[in-house]
């Protein structure tokens, strides 16, 4: 990836943040669950530009490379992002926010097991 001037991806959470490493800018088109997230998120960092795609077309397209080929805003944005991230131990940040979630669940207030419900609720069993 660190060879190309850019990426097109569809910006699955995994896709995302390999672009992101690369320090490259990156046009998404977003296709279904978290992309379209993603690609908000990617652009708003200023890293790179989305489409949606009922928005997609040669034209559309080669204009949003253009843009990111010919704006050194984007790669600047892009490199540095990279550059962040290469400083990050991302396995550690990962660990920790889960052990932060497992500490807040612990000091929660307990139920005693003859209060919980053997069967789940659902939405349309909640009073």
């Amino acid at each position: 990836m660190k060879s190309s001037s850019w990426h097109t991806r569809s910006a699955r959470s995994s896709q995302a943040g390999e672009a992101l490493r690369s320090g490259r800018p990156m046009l998404i088109v977003p296709y279904g669950w978290d992309q379209p997230d993603n690609a908000v998120r990617v652009q708003r960092l200023g890293a790179g530009l989305h489409l949606a795609r009922t928005e997609y077309s040669v034209e559309t397209a080669t204009t949003a490379l253009k843009a990111l080929l010919d704006t050194s805003r984007f790669s600047l944005r892009a490199t540095a992002v990279g550059e962040q991230m290469a400083t990050e131990d991302g396995l550690a940040l990962a660990c920790d926010a889960i052990d932060s979630v497992r500490e807040y669940s612990d000091s929660l207030p307990q139920q005693r097991s003859s209060q919980r419900s053997s069967t789940p609720r659902i939405a349309s069993d909640a009073p």
